[in-house]
């Protein structure tokens, strides 16, 4: 049916049989039923359209749908009317106006496969959101109004533009439809003739287009490479109820994800510390703790580039919200240009985006001034037992005594001079702890030692030292 827009046409305007224009009036009409059906909701006296990832896009699409049945009354009237598509006339936009936008916002994707995604998403997704119990025949009945909206939506476009190109003398096409309407939109359906909806299993229905649609997956952490989403793979993530010690740290993080996660505040957040000190991992296991937060991981690099095509593809999903995730920067070497246009500067980023970038370095005055900046505190011998002490409370005990949690961080200490830790840091006296969980030997031999008249406790020169070296490796690295 593509082709139909490619072909010789003749350079006359002809007359139209009535019945050719009142079958689009039927496309029309069925197209608008499904829609309403899938995508809108009454809201007082008005329909307004669900708080869906393609929103806009859908709301473009409403638009076409009303000119092309309004402008069809008008042709049935006088077939000369089409005539005046190819041309401005008035100031009000029509069909071809709101279709030349649709095209834009497409980007690199097909209309069609967005128009499928984004009933998937209203058929399987909306139910969930509402904390409903999914209705499986509600959902076939919205996939049987999708699978109809694919086919006479699309079948509609390409046969109104055709119809416009035969009342446009020496066209092929409408002069003011965009070249990209032939790649943009094609004859799709959602099902093909055999295919038994009584028998189709909504999970594989997930499945089979979420490829259209990552975040229909249910992924909540992707890559963002080449202007695609990849889920990423981050392995075992601690989650926040295992993080220990750091207590003005982790109530930092809860609140300003909490502030994101309910009202949308969004200023950059810019963190700094020695390596070691859990930047990534408190911002990975904070942002997957709130459920409508995405975590999107972005290259170093990627701050170096134009970020307009990110902050839009993600903005227009107004019904989540994104962690873009910058690790491991080098704040000395990275040019700021684009960071202080797209994020910090005169363009606002949407309410469902925030940025988080961690460093091993500070930074520059007028990075810092654009964003919210957090240090971590040094990790030292009294945050090492305010650690222990944490873990301890979580493992039931109420009020640690002092001389368990000196004796248990000095021996952490030591065994970082028996080079069993690689470095003495808050992850390595993670993984230290870890073992009381499985090993009652361990704990007995623990208060046993809390128990004698000598107490021995963590060296803070240990500390201090070992700080210092980690510094000197990063000056040494410039």
């Amino acid at each position: 049916m593509a082709g139909a827009i490619n072909k010789k046409l003749p350079k006359k305007p002809g007359p139209f049989g009535r019945d050719e224009l009142a079958g689009m009036k039927a496309l029309a009409n069925e197209s608008l039923s499904s829609f309403n059906v899938l995508f809108e909701h009454a809201s007082g006296d008005k329909l307004e359209i669900h708080d869906l990832g393609h929103s806009e896009l859908l709301l473009l699409f409403s638009r076409i749908l009303f000119a092309i049945d309004s402008e069809l009354d008008q042709i049935m009237g006088n077939q000369s009317s089409a005539a005046r598509l190819s041309r401005i006339v008035g100031t009000g936009p029509d069909s071809v106006d709101f279709l030349n936008s649709l095209l834009t916002q497409c980007r690199k994707q097909s209309f069609s496969d967005i128009l499928i995604a984004a009933i998937i998403e209203a058929a399987t997704l909306d139910q969930s959101r509402m904390n409903e119990k999914r209705d499986d025949e509600i959902v076939k009945f919205k996939l049987a109004h999708g699978d109809r909206l694919v086919k006479s939506g699309t079948k509609l476009l390409i046969d109104y533009t055709d119809l416009l190109a035969r009342m446009d003398v020496g066209g092929s096409s409408p002069k003011r439809l965009s070249p990209s309407f032939s790649s943009k939109i094609s004859s799709s359906e959602i099902f093909n003739s055999k295919t038994d909806l009584s028998s189709m299993l909504i999970s594989e229905l997930q499945q089979r287009f979420q490829k259209m649609d990552p975040f229909l997956s249910g992924d909540r952490a992707f890559r963002f490479s080449e202007s695609r989403f990849v889920p990423a793979k981050l392995g075992p993530v601690r989650p926040v109820s295992q993080f220990y010690g750091f207590l003005p740290t982790k109530e930092f993080f809860r609140k300003y994800l909490s502030a994101f996660s309910e009202k949308g505040e969004n200023f950059p957040l810019l963190i700094s510390s020695l390596p070691g000190l859990g930047k990534t991992h408190f911002t990975i296991s904070y942002t997957l703790s709130f459920e409508n937060l995405t975590l999107i991981l972005c290259e170093p690099s990627d701050l170096e580039k134009p970020l307009v095509e990110l902050i839009e593809i993600l903005g227009k999903r107004s019904n989540r919200r994104f962690v873009l995730f910058f690790d491991d920067v080098d704040t000395r070497k990275i040019d700021w240009y684009y960071f202080r246009t797209n994020i910090g500067g005169s363009c606002v980023l949407p309410e469902n985006i925030t940025v988080i970038v961690a460093s091993n370095y500070e930074y520059p005055a007028n990075v810092l001034s654009r964003g919210r900046g957090f240090t971590f505190p040094f990790f030292d011998e009294i945050t090492c037992q305010e650690m222990v002490q944490d873990f301890l409370m979580s493992m039931g005990m109420k009020s640690p005594r002092n001389e368990l949690i000196s004796g248990i961080a000095a021996d952490y200490v030591e065994e970082f001079g028996q080079h069993v830790f690689e470095e003495l840091s808050p992850r390595t006296l993670v993984r230290y702890l870890e073992r009381y969980h499985n090993d009652p030997v361990k704990r007995k031999k623990a208060l046993d030692l809390s128990r004698q008249d000598v107490i021995t406790a963590p060296d803070a020169m240990c500390f201090y030292e070992a700080n210092q070296k980690i510094i000197q490796r990063l000056k040494d690295s410039i």
